[in-house]
């Protein structure tokens, strides 16, 4: 758990071994990390970052946590959706899907590269040195005991996912 601080934090690796040089490699990379919680489920009494069997610091350093439980109780809209996931599941070798899947697979390349290379979205003024200051300002920092505590470094993640956003969007211009 220790040893993903550093690369999240700045974004290096030390690397040691013997009768070599201790030496250091950039690690600009997104992770994705799943984990199952401390006691193998989820309960709804105890907080969900108490759960969480990582430091607070580590997890910090996350842009966005989501939270899967399983639901014991389905209604109509879950058992439709659990349907169409087993219909995916067993049609998944057929050639007309698979080229479908391929297909798709190129269009989101395309249009991800296309994004990055050509969408540099911008903030209204009045959004970042109003808006979000003042809704910042109101939060409780102090006094969070059931949720993970509000810091600066998310200021940074709303900025980061509304530019994320608007680049899907294709947009110049976040409001």
């Amino acid at each position: 758990r220790d040893i993903l601080l550093e690369p999240m934090e700045m974004q290096t690796i030390s690397i040691s071994k013997a009768n070599l040089p201790d030496r250091k490699m950039l690690a600009r990379c997104a992770f994705l990390v799943s984990m199952n919680p401390k006691n193998a489920y989820f309960n709804d009494i105890d907080p969900i970052y108490s759960q969480i069997d990582l430091p607070p610091t580590l997890i910090s350093r996350f842009d966005l946590v989501f939270i899967m439980k399983k639901v014991k109780v389905k209604d109509e809209q879950t058992m439709a959706f659990e349907k169409e996931k087993a219909k995916v599941m067993m049609t998944r070798g057929e050639q007309s899907k698979q080229k479908k899947l391929t297909d798709f697979h190129k269009f989101a390349r395309k249009y991800i590269a296309y994004a990055k290379q050509r969408i540099y979205p911008r903030f209204d003024r009045y959004l970042l040195e109003e808006y979000i200051p003042e809704k910042y300002a109101h939060l409780d920092h102090t006094e969070r005991t059931d949720d993970y505590p509000i810091t600066p470094r998310h200021l940074y993640i709303i900025k980061r996912i509304a530019e994320a956003k608007r680049r899907m969007h294709l947009g110049e211009n976040v409001t």
